[in-house]
């Protein structure tokens, strides 16, 4: 099998994505074995994920606007509030990675109280959770700008 992109080479191994040949050049390019094409597919999909997460994190943030305003005296008290909003997807984010698959089995009530705890634990720990989440999103989109960039100096 030759290299898809230099065909004058001999493959090496395949894309693990749509299994084209690699030379060792495209071998050695990046961690995983994935040709030019589906390695800009895997970061674009990654940037929209980071887009949807700033999307639902300004939704957060607006609905937090809005309570602030509706009777919260004090411009602290109305960032915190909009602040705290912003945070619940953050946060619900870090809950779903620590929160065991044994609440599969609970019933209906059990899954509305479930979602109404994880909700307020979410607002919680999304003050933290919010800027952590904006710099490795921002970093995120630094480094598949930069992939983005690379590959198509390969082309």
């Amino acid at each position: 099998m030759k290299c898809y992109n230099h065909p004058e080479r001999d493959a090496v191994g395949t894309c693990v994505d749509c299994g084209k040949g690699l030379c060792q050049e495209y071998m050695d390019l990046w961690t995983i074995p994935v040709c030019a094409d589906c390695n800009l597919k895997r970061w674009q999909a990654t940037k929209h994920e980071v887009f949807k997460e700033f999307a639902i994190t300004a939704v957060f943030a607006i609905i937090g606007l809005v309570f602030a305003f509706q009777g919260y005296n004090g411009l602290f008290n109305a960032i915190a509030v909009i602040w705290m909003m912003a945070g619940v997807y953050p946060g619900w984010k870090m809950l779903t990675r620590i929160t065991p698959n044994v609440f599969l089995i609970l019933p209906l009530i059990g899954w509305v109280l479930y979602f109404f705890i994880k909700f307020f634990i979410a607002m919680l720990i999304g003050w933290i959770c919010l800027p952590i989440r904006l710099f490795k999103n921002i970093r995120t989109l630094k480094e598949a700008k930069k992939i983005e960039m690379a590959i198509a100096s390969l082309k």
